[in-house]
C-alpha cells in the first residue's frame, strides 16, 4: 500500500475516535445534567488532540503524494474531498479555541472550556450544545477522509499538466478553506435540531458555531473564485469556463452568504432551526460536489 493512503487511514481513524469521544461525552452531558470533574480532561483536551493528529497525517499524505507526483494536490476528486477535509478540521479547532460560539455570560465555550454546569444551569446547556457540534463536525470530518481515500485508492489518474503550476496551487489551497466549513455548519444544525426536539431552550450554541465557522470559511471562499479565474485565464486564455466544478463553487459561495445573512437578521429567529439547516444541508451538498468534481477542471 502507498505510504499516503496509510497516513490517510490513520488520519480518518483518530478523527473519527476525536469525534465519538466529543459525542458520547456530550451525549452523555445532556443526559445527565453535566460532566464530572474526572472526565474534564477528556472533554477537553481528547477530540483536539485527535483532530490535530488527524490534520498533521493528512496534510502529511497530502505532501507526499504531492512530492512523489511533483504536482500541487487537488488535482483529482480524492486529493480535493482531503483538502477539504483538512481545512475543515483546521478551521474546526481554531474556531473551538477561539470561542467562536455565542455562550451565557461568563459561560464556558463548547471546547477547551472549564467543563460543565448542572442540569438546569444555561451555561452547561450551551456547552453541550457547542460540544455536539463540534463532536459532529469531527464524524463528518472522518467520514469524508475514509471516503477520500477509498477513492483515491480505486481511481488513480495521472496528473494534468495545469496542476504543476503555482496558480492551481493557489485556487485548490483557497477553495478548500472556503468548502471545508461547510461540515461544521451543517453538524451544528444537525445538533441544534436536535437539542431543539429534547430542549427548546439549549439550541442557542450550536448554531453560534456554524455561523462562526461559515464567517470565518467564507472569505477564502470568495478568494478561491477570484484565484481560480486567474488560475483558467493562465491556464486557458479565459477567465470563466462554466465547468462543473466551479459552478459548484458559485453555488456553495450564493448559499454561503444567504446562510450568514440569515444568521444576522432579526427577522429570521422566527424562522426556526429548520431554514438555516436546510442552506447547511444544500451548502454542504454543493461543497463536495464542487471539490469531487475537480476533474473537470482539466477539460
Amino acid at each position: 500500500m502507498r505510504l499516503e493512503l496509510v497516513l490517510w487511514l490513520v488520519a480518518g481513524l483518530m478523527v473519527l475516535i476525536g469525534g465519538g469521544l466529543c459525542l458520547a461525552v456530550s451525549l452523555r452531558a445532556a443526559g445527565q445534567g453535566g460532566v464530572q470533574e474526572r472526565e474534564r480532561e477528556l472533554t477537553d483536551r481528547g477530540p483536539a488532540v485527535c483532530a490535530y493528529l488527524g490534520l498533521a497525517t493528512l496534510v502529511g499524505g497530502l505532501a507526499w503524494q504531492g512530492w512523489v507526483k511533483r504536482a500541487w494536490p487537488g488535482a483529482t476528486a480524492g486529493e480535493a474531498l482531503l483538502l477539504v477535509a483538512g481545512a475543515a478540521l483546521l478551521l474546526g479547532t481554531w474556531v473551538s479555541h477561539a470561542g467562536g460560539a455565542p455562550h451565557a455570560a461568563g459561560g464556558p465555550r463548547f471546547a477547551g472550556s472549564a467543563g460543565l454546569k448542572p442540569a438546569g444551569d444555561t451555561e452547561g446547556a450551551v456547552a453541550v450544545s457547542g460540544r455536539l457540534a463540534y463532536g459532529g463536525g469531527l464524524l463528518a470530518t472522518g467520514v469524508l477522509i475514509l471516503g477520500a481515500t477509498v477513492l483515491a485508492w480505486i481511481v488513480v489518474p495521472p496528473a494534468a499538466p495545469q496542476a504543476h503550476t503555482w496558480l492551481f496551487g493557489l485556487r485548490s489551497g483557497l477553495a478548500s478553506l472556503g468548502l471545508g466549513g461547510w461540515l461544521f455548519v451543517c453538524a451544528g444544525n444537525l445538533a441544534a435540531l436536535w437539542q431543539g426536539r429534547v430542549n427548546a431552550t439549549v439550541s442557542e450554541a450550536a448554531p453560534g458555531t456554524a455561523h462562526a465557522v461559515l464567517r470565518a470559511s467564507y472569505p477564502w471562499l470568495t478568494a478561491a473564485l477570484l484565484a481560480g479565474g486567474s488560475w483558467q485565464m493562465a491556464a486557458y486564455a479565459v477567465p470563466w469556463r462554466g465547468v462543473p466544478a466551479d459552478l459548484w463553487l458559485v453555488v456553495a459561495w450564493l448559499l454561503g452568504g444567504a446562510y450568514l445573512m440569515l444568521g444576522s437578521a432579526r427577522w429570521a429567529k422566527r424562522l426556526g432551526a429548520w431554514p438555516p439547516a436546510v442552506l447547511s444541508f444544500a451548502g454542504l451538498a454543493a461543497a463536495l460536489l464542487a471539490a469531487g468534481q475537480a476533474g473537470s477542471l482539466f477539460w
